[in-house]
């Protein structure tokens, strides 16, 4: 019993590590659950609808024009 369950973290090991490094379609082994992504947020202009998406309109613009100005800084 011992060495399967080495055997599980062992391969749970190997997939989490596949799956830290970027690659998305890591299979993980049987009962396992894989490790949750870091959270990245949504730059500070940005607004989220209700279903999650990024909101479209007036933020959208504000992003792009703020954007745009910082490029024209950088030249």
């Amino acid at each position: 019993m011992r060495e399967a369950w080495k055997e599980v973290m062992a391969a749970f090991r190997i997939a989490s590590a596949r799956l830290r490094a970027g690659e998305m379609e890591v299979e993980f082994p049987e009962g396992t659950f894989p490790p949750g992504l870091p959270f990245i947020p949504f730059a500070e202009t940005m607004t989220v609808e209700a279903r999650g998406q990024p909101a479209r309109g007036r933020a959208t613009e504000l992003c792009r024009e703020s954007e745009a100005a910082a490029s024209q800084e950088n030249l």
